[in-house]
């Protein structure tokens, strides 16, 4: 019983330190996605790693073409598909390496209209190269470049 309390505690941690703040953020508009989300950053959640990389929040409101897109995606790996239909928020901790000019999420997060939880992830996917006129390119001109909007 000790170990189950045990695990439930350090879980609870976990969450109240893997997920951002969604009310307390300062939230500000980038770009919108290929998909069609409004994109967002968080401009008090920027970190300043070594090697020029910068870890940020990001805040998608997502598109019917988003949505539809996660629920291809879980069913064709196995995944429950229930959870993306009510998904209308994605929050996300991003990496970019600002002197390579790359881009990669390492945490995914969805939430419902009413900001709960119906999943999260860490990213498996490999940092890619920031092309121009992207929404990443506009994320790396606001939070390396300072050029935000």
């Amino acid at each position: 019983m000790k170990y189950i309390h045990m695990v439930m505690g350090v879980a609870c941690i976990m969450s109240i330190i893997m997920v951002p703040c969604v009310y307390g953020a300062q939230w500000k508009f980038y770009g919108i996605t290929q998909g069609d989300d409004d994109a967002y950053y968080d401009q008090d959640s920027i970190q300043h790693l070594s090697g020029g990389v910068i870890r940020v929040w990001e805040f998608h409101i997502l598109s019917d073409e988003t949505r539809e897109r996660l629920i291809h995606t879980a069913h064709t790996k196995g995944i429950d598909i229930r959870t993306f239909d009510d998904a209308v928020y994605g929050v996300y901790l991003t990496e970019i390496h600002c002197v390579k000019k790359e881009y990669g999420i390492l945490y995914a997060f969805l939430y419902d209209k009413h900001l709960s939880l119906l999943g999260r992830t860490a990213s498996k996917e490999k940092h890619r190269s920031i092309r121009e006129e992207t929404r990443e390119h506009e994320l790396y001109r606001a939070v390396c470049l300072g050029k935000g909007r």
